[in-house]
């Protein structure tokens, strides 16, 4: 099989980032959230904090697992990646994070806006999974050259089997543009909301929601 799923290296961080970035240029509301990573003012400073982000959890998280599609016919370009959380105690507490901190969401963020779209997220962490030992899909992300191609779902499927190997109930938040998607694969709607991204830059509103496959 050309595609083929395997454990991300410490040097595939900067890959990584730009499939990351590549893969949210077109996501209006990342690109507020985060405008000096994916939108239109990257800065080589916010890049390198976010890759050191990504390094963190391939390096030093044990409970992280990221995993990497390479296409073996290809010279082993690597096209998607994903990030699969383990929290035996549920997700960390959002309560906890720092606010007042301008960089808490990275150096390429936008804090107010970061604030406004979370605060909405956190509430429903909250509600569904604070204390809840669960395992959590926090990212997938397939370079848009590589569309089509099986990579997203290779990864599904293997977030999948890997969450029922811990008897886990596997949770993910995704935008309307991932949801048919996921429900194919047996996830289901928990809670969810809309974000007036207006007040800060953007064009509308945008839907966002929390999804949840039992095992």
């Amino acid at each position: 099989m050309p595609l083929q799923v395997q454990p991300a290296l410490e040097e595939d961080v900067a890959r990584l980032q730009e499939i990351e970035a590549t893969a949210f240029e077109t996501c209006e509301a990342m690109r507020i959230m985060w405008p000096f990573v994916y939108g239109n003012e990257r800065t080589k400073e916010a890049e390198e904090d976010h890759k050191a982000y990504l390094l963190s959890h391939i390096t030093e998280d044990q409970l992280m697992e990221v995993m990497k599609v390479v296409d073996t016919g290809n010279s082993n370009e690597i096209i998607a990646f994903a990030s699969f959380h383990i929290c035996l105690e549920g997700l960390p507490n959002p309560e906890l994070r720092d606010t007042r901190n301008p960089t808490e969401f990275g150096l390429g963020s936008n804090l107010e806006a970061c604030l406004g779209f979370y605060s909405l997220s956190f509430q429903r962490q909250i509600k569904h999974i604070k204390n809840k030992p669960c395992a959590m899909l926090e990212m997938l992300c397939t370079d848009p050259k590589h569309s089509r191609r099986g990579a997203a779902s290779l990864l599904l499927e293997w977030s999948c089997k890997r969450a029922k190997e811990e008897q886990l109930p596997l949770y993910l938040e995704t935008f309307e543009t991932g949801h048919k998607l996921y429900e194919r694969y047996g996830f289901h709607d928990v809670d969810s909301h809309i974000w007036d991204m207006r007040p800060f830059g953007g064009s509308g509103t945008c839907w966002h929601g929390l999804m949840l496959k039992e095992n």
